[in-house]
């Protein structure tokens, strides 16, 4: 049986994004295929991100089933998280394709920069977690069990 700590889901994200990393390192990008960040939920298994399509722009994401039930473990959206959308050109819709890692944020900024406006984002919400781990680590110390 597998660990809990394997999903299917964050495997293929995974997957999916690196693909997406080797395809921009080729210069081979899809035209319909975007870097977005999550800006709130909207219910119905949808929620908001925010693109850089021709300017940003707010755009309305359908989350596939294989983000949901037993996939959803691994690959928890939440506001702030960034992620790889699919655009079906026919209907105007767009859906997630993967959920990306800070690491590979980064790579891709490297190699494509996504717009700063999306990416100043990330870089607040990273000084926050920066913030906090300090804070916890201080009050770690501040408790010493041998002096307890």
């Amino acid at each position: 049986m597998p660990s809990s700590k394997d999903s299917k889901s964050e495997n293929k994200s995974d997957i999916m994004v690196r693909k997406f990393i080797d395809d921009i390192k080729k210069k081979d990008s899809a035209p319909n295929v975007y870097v977005g960040k999550v800006t709130k939920f909207l219910g119905n298994k949808r929620f908001e991100a925010m693109i850089d399509s021709d300017g940003i722009k707010n755009v309305q994401v359908a989350i596939p089933g294989k983000f949901s039930g037993r996939g959803r473990k691994g690959a928890m959206v939440s506001p702030g998280s960034f992620v790889l959308l699919g655009e079906d050109s026919s209907i105007k819709m767009f859906e997630m394709l993967a959920l990306i890692k800070r690491e590979f944020v980064e790579l891709i900024n490297k190699l494509s920069p996504i717009h700063e406006t999306i990416y100043k984002l990330s870089e607040d919400d990273k000084e926050k977690d920066d913030v906090f781990e300090r804070e916890v680590a201080k009050d770690l110390e501040e408790e010493d069990i041998d002096n307890i």
